[in-house]
């Protein structure tokens, strides 16, 4: 839903045994203050440190709100450009070297011009921080 209140509602009205995990990697420790076990998440692919560093400073009680800024961030720039798979694939090519993988119907792959915007837009914004990613 977008809600951490709802995952931590969820979660309340779960067992103990079971996970209650928001969708979206921009509200990862609002959903973890909350109450909530953790994100899917996508940025994972790209990211994976910062939110790690998000999920271990939580646990012990340290502030993650400038790494929780920094994958919102990013977010926001992935946002902009749709399918959200094909931005993804576009930034591991890029960032790791991974093959050029297509998207497949009914998912179309980003024009050119997106990409080449996408690639000086993302890496801009990890060029300002270390360790956001290893390019």
């Amino acid at each position: 839903t977008g809600d951490a209140g709802h995952t931590f509602q969820l979660g309340q009205s779960l067992d103990q045994n079971t996970l209650a995990l928001v969708g979206n990697e921009r509200l990862l420790l609002q959903t973890l203050e909350a109450g909530g076990s953790g994100c899917i998440t996508a940025m994972a692919n790209l990211q994976a440190q910062t939110l790690r560093d998000i999920w271990d400073s939580f646990q012990s009680g340290k502030s993650a709100s400038e790494n929780q800024e920094d994958i919102s961030t990013l977010n926001d720039v992935l946002a902009n450009y749709r399918p959200y798979p094909a931005a993804i694939k576009t930034l591991l090519h890029h960032m790791h070297g991974f093959p050029e993988w297509s998207v497949r119907l009914p998912l179309t792959p980003l024009p050119t011009e997106m990409v080449d915007m996408l690639i000086s837009q993302f890496s801009a914004l990890i060029d300002d921080k270390k360790d956001l990613a290893t390019v």
